[in-house]
């Protein structure tokens, strides 16, 4: 895992899946660190912004078929992240 700071005592999915996404991680390591991303509880949460690349890098570590089961904060919301217009 990569940290996000020079202590390494902070751990996000915010700069492990930039990790993925510029390729610093390579070959076994990018599904290492995309199981963990899945998994690990500790790691910082990715914002709501953010989830778009945490998909992305998640999908590039081969987990790509579990993508709607990433989708629990768009299906919270019952009219889904939509823009209403007012004519």
């Amino acid at each position: 895992m990569y940290a996000d700071r020079s202590e390494k005592d902070l751990f996000s999915q915010h700069t492990n899946s930039l990790a993925i996404l510029t390729d610093v991680v390579t070959g076994s390591d990018v599904k290492a660190i995309g199981e963990q991303l899945l998994t690990d509880s500790t790691l910082a949460p990715a914002s709501i912004y953010f989830k778009y690349y945490l998909h992305q890098a998640l999908t590039k570590a081969g987990f790509g078929n579990e993508y709607l089961n990433w989708l629990g904060k768009w299906r919270e919301n019952r009219y889904g992240l939509t823009i209403l217009v007012r004519t």
